[in-house]
């Protein structure tokens, strides 16, 4: 057999067993079991580390985190670029009712609970404030919008 200068022998270094590869591969274990094997152990310099390990990151994580809460608080309602005042759509308004005024428990018409509870505009221009916004049961709900021309006639 000739002797190939580009080929080298080499001890994998978990298991300690030899392997003949090319040189320019550099390579450093037997196959990859042994090298996740050695990656994995616990007192491995080389172990993949991550910025839960660092003290110095997680406080610089925290730092991050804090600023983002600060501006999402700072940028929210009418100082968010995305904010569409009187233009919004009806989901869109609904879902900053319940934001803002919570969920109704009971129906201030017929004074039911345990039921699925609305808030309904009552002059359906739908501005952003609580006294233009009632929580009504659903069948309470359509009777009022139907009554106050609220719905959409076709």
């Amino acid at each position: 057999m000739e002797n190939k200068t580009y080929m080298v022998t080499i001890a994998c270094l978990f298991c300690g067993k030899d392997v003949v590869d090319y040189k320019w591969r550099k390579r450093k274990f037997c196959n990859r079991s042994c090298a996740m094997k050695l990656r994995n152990q616990n007192d491995n310099p080389a172990k993949k580390r991550t910025w839960k390990d660092n003290p110095k990151m997680i406080d610089k994580m925290m730092d991050v985190l804090a600023t983002n809460k600060k501006n999402r608080i700072l940028k929210s309602g009418e100082e968010h670029h995305n904010w569409m005042g009187k233009t919004a759509k009806y989901a869109t308004i609904h879902q900053w009712v319940i934001r803002n005024f919570g969920s109704p428990e009971k129906c201030s018409n017929c004074s039911i609970k345990n039921t699925r509870i609305e808030w309904a505009n009552r002059d359906h221009k739908y501005n952003r404030t609580k006294e233009d916004w009632i929580p009504l049961c659903t069948k309470c709900h359509r009777r009022y919008d139907k009554e106050n021309n609220g719905g959409n006639k076709k």
